[in-house]
């Protein structure tokens, strides 16, 4: 142990045992923000961004979805109460069609 950490006894010659490192300071780390540091407008504008992506895509396959479906309204319900009923399957569609379709 006392080679590696190149403290020699007296009797010892000097040699070098590996490459000689160079022991820096360990860099701060910088500051974590804190929850006041940030608002929450702050916080709903990166949810945005990071899933404006995604959002898009999804939006897209819904209406590839629902283009390609087969679907039928029966006379016994409204289509303002078909989308309602429907809005699990289309959450973008039902909300676009039922706030259209409550100003009619």
């Amino acid at each position: 142990m006392l080679k590696t950490l190149n403290i020699l006894e007296e009797n010892q010659e000097i040699q070098q045992i590996g490459p000689i490192i160079n022991i820096a300071k360990p860099k701060k780390k910088p500051k974590k923000m804190r929850k006041d540091d940030y608002s929450q407008e702050d916080v709903m504008l990166e949810f945005a961004l990071a899933s404006q992506d995604d959002s898009s895509e999804h939006d897209e396959d819904e209406i590839e979805r629902y283009a390609k479906a087969k679907l039928v309204i029966s006379n016994e319900e409204s289509v303002l109460q078909w989308w309602k009923k429907w809005s699990i399957n289309y959450p973008t569609l039902s909300v676009l069609a039922r706030s259209l379709l409550d100003y009619l």
